[in-house]
């Protein structure tokens, strides 16, 4: 395995494991800002909310985390030309698109009543995060990540048409 693809497969392994850390975290010590806004609400909801609060993320999380691990590994260690390609647009996806597309489903949505407060917390969160310096994180390792596997030495390992016997196994 060339030097570029084990630089992929270690980089897209320390995203999802910090992602995985991360979401351990947030479900073990919520941020001031969630502790307040749950105290707000009647007591009856405050456990349901919590526990929306931990399994939300979690699900989108192990979601991602199968979608990156899975589409890296073909990429990696069963050289798969287009699963590079599908791990470049999930990125694209995760990163730029996901928000824009459930902003445009909320917003055509006939009667939806809170269009507007949607919209209007979604962008003030996005915003929010712009001087975190931990919102950079992922997305820089991914891009980095993104780039070993389309230059140097990968590109070459990707393109390169090798015939197998049936019975042996490819060179890598």
């Amino acid at each position: 395995m060339p030097s570029n693809v084990k630089v992929f497969w270690w980089l897209s392994v320390a995203v999802v494991a910090y992602w995985t850390v991360m979401t351990a975290w947030h479900a073990v010590f919520p941020s001031a800002h969630e502790l307040a806004t749950l105290a707000k609400l009647p007591v009856e909801l405050r456990e349901e909310t919590r526990r929306a609060d931990i399994r939300f993320p979690a699900i989108a999380t192990s979601f991602w985390v199968a979608v990156t691990l899975g589409l890296a590994w073909l990429a990696a260690f069963r050289r798969r030309n287009w699963a590079r390609w599908a791990y470049a647009l999930a990125f694209l996806i995760r990163a730029f698109l996901l928000d824009y597309i459930v902003a445009a489903y909320l917003y055509l949505v006939p009667g939806y009543g809170y269009r507007h407060a949607f919209l209007e917390q979604a962008w003030n969160s996005t915003v929010s995060t712009w001087s975190d310096p931990r919102s950079y994180l992922t997305p820089a390792l991914t891009v980095v990540a993104i780039a070993a596997a389309f230059t140097g030495n990968a590109k070459a390992w990707f393109t390169a048409r090798e015939t197998v016997r049936p019975g042996s196994s490819p060179r890598s």
